[in-house]
């Protein structure tokens, strides 16, 4: 993962241990600044979201579940929404990288993004797929 100026210029380079098919800054959180969540395939095979400090440090490694490939991703202040091409979303807790919600009932290839109120207390994932277009309530509790 390169990371550059906006003139850029090279700043930095980072090996998150994946070959990398998704690049996203976390811009959902401004205390957060530098984080960089990658997705892509392991070089020891399957497919994961991989957390970056700013630094480059892995903070941490979600493995999606076996025969997933990574689709979409959308950050909140709190979790990380992933979709698989297979048709399942996950939600990722950001401090741990561990799955606090999942859902596979909406189609293949999802889209996710985040709606909801700007203290975080409650969010709605809303989730774009062959399926239709669904709205999940998720509550942070």
């Amino acid at each position: 993962v390169h990371v550059f100026s906006a003139t850029g210029e090279l700043l930095r380079t980072h090996s998150p241990a994946l070959y990398a098919n998704w690049v996203r800054a976390d811009d959902a959180d401004p205390t957060s600044a530098g984080t960089i969540f990658v997705g892509g395939r392991l070089s020891r095979g399957g497919e994961a979201v991989v957390m970056l400090s700013a630094d480059g440090h892995v903070r941490w490694t979600a493995k999606m579940p076996e025969g997933h490939t990574l689709q979409s991703m959308a950050s909140t202040r709190r979790w990380l929404a992933v979709g698989t091409r297979q048709g399942m979303v996950l939600v990722i807790d950001k401090e741990t990288g561990k799955t606090v919600a999942s859902d596979s009932s909406r189609g293949s290839k999802p889209e996710v993004a985040w709606v909801g109120a700007p203290d975080g207390t409650i969010s709605l994932l809303v989730v774009a797929s062959d399926g239709g277009v669904f709205a999940l309530q998720i509550s942070a509790d």
